[in-house]
């Protein structure tokens, strides 16, 4: 229930599950990210509060880190909004997700939620502390909601701009009880009321990454770039074999790569199984002299999905969780010599920064090779 830092070249592993319950870790692979957010931690400066007050690192709860770096908004007595800002610059065209950690304080409201306010980004998405859902949102914005542990919540925003300008980032307000259908809700407010806050994160995409702490400028965190080369053609099937993998889809973000192999790292011959721009998962073998294989899963899955792909001379076939959905009778494509590199959570030309890396952005439970192909 704690979120840690690793060191270069070290795997990171979250244990917890979807339901944010202990267990078996799965693998986080994620592609580079930026906190454009500043004082991420310490909104006692740089953000502009509006009828609240803030306490500096309060000894009350200890904060996602372990440590007593979290901090207790308090209303005032004034009617009006109660919230926190920043000014950011956005730009038309982008979609932004906006976060930020709550817990429940003695006297706090159920509902939190988190807005923008700019032209052109002036969504928002309610949370509710108690059950761990999301409510109301506002039209053409999405809601996440991520249990951490010990209390916390991290809640995210996620919208399009449709103009250039300057935004209120990512805002916490007190909603005072109630799963509003409209940004911001004016009420007078009480002293006792208050929430403790943590990490907040601005970033670009889809899909928020994991919390990249920040002060007085952006912070970005590197990819997690996984993979193997060397002495492994031998557990590569070069004429037939199966690739498979468990993974834990929460967050499915299009043109991802889930695990596979290739030769040295290239985009001329390999194969892996993919999530789509449909964001469907598919597989796909390719050779040198650009034969492409694909078989294409005909819906989506989240949550915890087992996917395996075979292949040989034959042809290739796809299944989710035990049951084919594909087959392609085209034969294997005809790797030009011996493939020999493993990439899990990225693609084939991840190593050397290309485009083509297409990070998962997501959990790998299992990442498994076979040299022969299986039923």
């Amino acid at each position: 229930g704690r979120i840690e830092s690793v060191a270069s070249g070290v795997p990171r592993l979250d244990y917890y599950t979807s339901g944010g319950t202990a267990g078996c870790p799965a693998l986080l692979v994620e592609p580079s990210g930026s906190n454009l957010c500043l004082q991420s931690q310490d909104f006692t400066t740089t953000w502009s509060p509006t009828n609240v007050t803030v306490s500096a690192n309060v000894t009350g709860t200890t904060d996602p880190f372990g440590t007593n770096l979290a901090e207790q908004l308090f209303e005032t007595t004034t009617s009006g909004l109660h919230f926190l800002a920043q000014t950011m610059s956005i730009t038309s065209g982008t979609t932004y997700a906006g976060s930020i950690f709550f817990k429940k304080a003695a006297g706090s409201p159920d509902w939190m939620q988190v807005a923008f306010s700019t032209t052109g980004l002036a969504g928002f998405a309610n949370f509710n502390l108690t059950s761990g859902t999301v409510g109301n949102v506002g039209a053409g914005c999405t809601g996440r909601i991520e249990n951490y542990g010990n209390g916390w919540y991290r809640c995210t925003l996620i919208q399009t701009a449709t103009a250039s300008g300057t935004s209120g980032g990512p805002i916490p307000a007190f909603i005072n009880n109630t799963d509003s259908v409209t940004r911001f809700v004016s009420y007078a407010g009480s002293t006792a009321t208050s929430i403790y806050i943590f990490g907040a994160q601005l970033e670009t995409g889809t899909v928020p990454t994991s919390y990249i702490p920040t002060t007085t400028a952006s912070a970005t965190r590197n990819a997690d770039n996984i993979s193997l080369s060397g002495a492994v053609s031998g557990c590569v099937g070069q004429t037939e074999g199966t690739i498979y993998a468990e993974v834990d889809l929460r967050a499915l973000s299009v043109a991802r790569s889930i695990f596979g192999v290739s030769l040295n790292s290239n985009t001329t011959d390999f194969a892996n199984i993919q999530i789509n721009s449909s964001n469907r998962i598919f597989a796909r073998i390719r050779s040198n002299t650009g034969t492409v294989q694909d078989v294409t899963a005909s819906s989506t899955v989240t949550g915890t999905t087992k996917i395996a792909m075979a292949y040989d001379s034959s042809g290739s076939v796809l299944a989710i969780n035990g049951a084919i959905i594909g087959t392609n009778a085209s034969g294997i494509a005809s790797w030009s010599s011996g493939v020999n590199f493993v990439h899990v959570g990225n693609g084939p030309s991840a190593a050397s920064g290309s485009s083509q890396g297409g990070f998962f952005n997501d959990r790998i439970l299992a990442p498994v090779l076979y040299t022969t192909r299986l039923t």
